[in-house]
């Protein structure tokens, strides 16, 4: 019976051999090093997540704008370790299964979470359900399936021929196009499960459940390593000091040779490892792309400020508060800060109300306690396009946070690891 199977479908057979095969090798390879530079940012937290030591003092989770805070190892003049995990372009809602997905994999707990998410993730209205981004048959995050599939059969039947009126303000829309690949690489299904209730969960589910085959997940590595192979991948481009210095990182073009994905995320992962998770994203700029950036600089600073200033905005913390009873499920305190933004901004109506709405949540709960900069603001040549900080606006950032608010959040919560 079996013989007759195999020499029946014997083309079938070796198909599926093959693709076997292949899910082992690429398994087995670092293939994770093959993939464009976001998905292997976030392949790279999975890993750092998901192993069981060392045990931080101190870990942060934030966005793309305090990825450029440095964590250190542990050494004879600061007694304690600091670690950054955070992550570019991620809507707010997962910094507890984050939470869990570290502690999961640990015995110990850090002795404080350094939360520094940007005000602008929490602007009410702007995070819009994963499975409906535009807002045309939700009326709530973390809907019930059943209420969702009942208002949109009856908006589909009242209006059969006319598209309802988006209410998102496009920007979870954005994300997720650009971005999505981070939340799915970070999470596993079951995970992912966890995060999410109704339509969204089965939503994040089906978008996960392909990337379990890794030959689909790594298929940008796969395709690297065979028909776009180049001997380049297996090269190891030296870099003079001076590419680690200011100097260098923007103002000299052999600081910034054209790379292959392999010799970039290689290089990623050597600053991501010597700087404890911390990446100043625009130290990734070619000096030519740096100048474009800052000739829009003005623009966007004044921009930014006019959509933060609008009068009907309003703030919801409710995933920080999410996080902090989270944190307080393990005995982590929750510590706060702000990373520095432009002048201009810190007067904004966004940046007031978060302040507040986080000050009123340091009141309520005496394990979260909010730590600020000497200063807030910063001047406009700090930043490369009104957001993230030149190398200099990075250091100095580094050096406030290290020397200024990482003494007070130790007397806050000691260091136990």
């Amino acid at each position: 019976m079996l013989s007759t199977l195999l020499s029946r479908y014997r083309a079938a057979w070796i198909v599926v051999l093959a693709f076997v095969i292949l899910e082992v090798i690429v398994r087995l390879l670092p293939s994770e090093y093959g993939l464009p530079s976001g998905h292997f940012m976030a392949e790279y937290r999975k890993h750092h997540m998901e192993a069981s030591e060392p045990c931080y003092d101190y870990i942060i989770f934030g966005d793309s704008r305090s990825l450029s805070l440095n964590g250190q190892k542990k050494n004879a003049e600061r007694p304690f370790s600091i670690y950054n995990f955070s992550l570019p372009a991620m809507e707010p809602r997962y910094f507890v299964e984050y939470l869990r997905k570290y502690m999961r994999n640990r015995d110990c707990a850090p002795s404080a979470l350094i939360f520094a998410g940007s005000p602008t993730y929490f602007e009410k209205g702007m995070t819009m359900p994963l499975n409906d981004q535009q807002g045309l048959y939700t009326t709530e995050l973390d809907q019930n399936l059943a209420d969702y599939i009942a208002l949109r059969f009856s908006q589909r039947l009242e209006q059969p021929f006319q598209r309802p009126a988006s209410k998102g303000g496009g920007q979870s829309e954005l994300l997720w196009e650009a971005f999505s690949h981070r939340l799915l690489y970070t999470f596993d299904p079951w995970e992912l499960a966890e995060m999410y209730r109704g339509p969204e969960r089965v939503f994040a589910i089906r978008e996960s459940l392909p990337l379990l085959y890794s030959t689909y997940k790594y298929r940008d590595a796969v395709r690297n390593y065979t028909i776009g192979i180049k001997k380049a991948h297996f090269e190891e481009p030296g870099f003079p000091d001076i590419c680690n210095e200011c100097e260098g990182i923007e103002k000299l073009p052999m600081c910034h040779p054209s790379l292959t994905d392999v010799q970039d995320n290689r290089r990623m992962a050597t600053v991501l490892d010597r700087n404890q998770g911390g990446l100043n994203i625009t130290d990734r700029l070619k000096p030519f792309e740096r100048i474009a950036y800052e000739q829009m600089r003005t623009r966007a600073i004044e921009d930014a400020v006019k959509i933060a200033n609008r009068p009907e905005i309003e703030i919801d913390i409710t995933p920080i508060r999410n996080l902090a009873k989270e944190a307080k499920k393990w005995n982590i305190p929750l510590a706060i800060i702000v990373v520095p933004f432009p002048e201009e901004y810190v007067q904004t109506r966004i940046v007031r109300l978060y302040l507040e709405a986080v000050r009123k949540l340091e009141t309520e709960s005496p394990d979260v306690r909010y730590f600020s900069f000497p200063k807030l603001g910063y001047s406009d040549n700090l930043f490369a396009e009104g957001t993230h900080y030149t190398c200099p606006g990075a250091m100095r950032a580094n050096d406030e946070f290290m020397n200024k608010v990482v003494p007070e959040i130790r007397r806050f919560a000691a260091a136990r690891n």
